[in-house]
């Protein structure tokens, strides 16, 4: 993400290949957790879209899930700023 930054890179994919045998004992889910909080943490001025791409089903269904809690996060966050 930060040489992409550099690079201005305004469209980024990132396709999720450790999720299948780079992840130990981790769950896809827990994995796949950590790849939407690692690159909504990352996001940066001038990036207008970011694909995640899964690689299988399991990993998509994770994605839809993982995507799905972090936007109900920042929803919450966003109502705890209001008065």
């Amino acid at each position: 993400m930060r040489r992409a930054q550099e690079s201005r890179i305004e469209y980024l994919a990132i396709q999720l290949l450790a999720v299948g045998a780079h992840r130990g004992s981790r769950s896809v889910e827990h994995v796949v957790n950590l790849a939407v909080d690692a690159v909504s943490d990352a996001a940066y001025p001038g990036l207008t879209e970011l694909h995640l791409v899964a690689t299988s089903p399991e990993t998509q269904a994770a994605l839809n899930a993982a995507v799905a809690r972090r936007a109900e996060r920042l929803a919450a966050a966003s109502r705890e700023l209001l008065p």
